[in-house]
């Protein structure tokens, strides 16, 4: 059980964080160590290729762990009924997992989630 959330967060973090945080860092150091202080264009083409390779690197680890879901399933559909409310659901028919509904006036929103040992 605990085996899916280590997947879950590597996955978060390899895919979602590492190519964030690398473009965020480099787009920091190009704008605050401008043209002026500049020796050689040979460590601002290596920021660049590290930043390549984090977006390469994340691009893998999404075909690699495809079935490990860090989000849930989102579904809406319109729905005759004039209204405002949030639910809890434990849905044994969704693989042992859960629900969230979200109730708006004409509109109801799923967020479904399988439980950790059917990832």
């Amino acid at each position: 059980m605990k085996a899916n959330y280590g997947k879950i967060l590597v996955k978060a973090i390899f895919v979602l964080v590492l190519p964030i945080l690398s473009t965020i860092s480099v787009v920091y150091c190009l704008r605050e160590y401008g043209d002026s202080q500049i020796e050689s264009y040979f460590p601002w083409i290596l920021a660049i290729c590290v930043v390549i390779l984090t977006y390469v690197n994340a691009i893998f680890y999404l075909a690699l762990m495809s079935k490990t879901k860090i989000l849930p399933t989102i579904t809406g559909q319109f729905m005759p009924i004039v209204g405002l409310g949030i639910a809890f659901d434990q849905d044994s028919s969704y693989d042992g997992g859960y629900k969230w509904i979200v109730i708006l006036p004409f509109y109801s929103i799923e967020f479904k989630r399988k439980a950790v040992d059917s990832l």
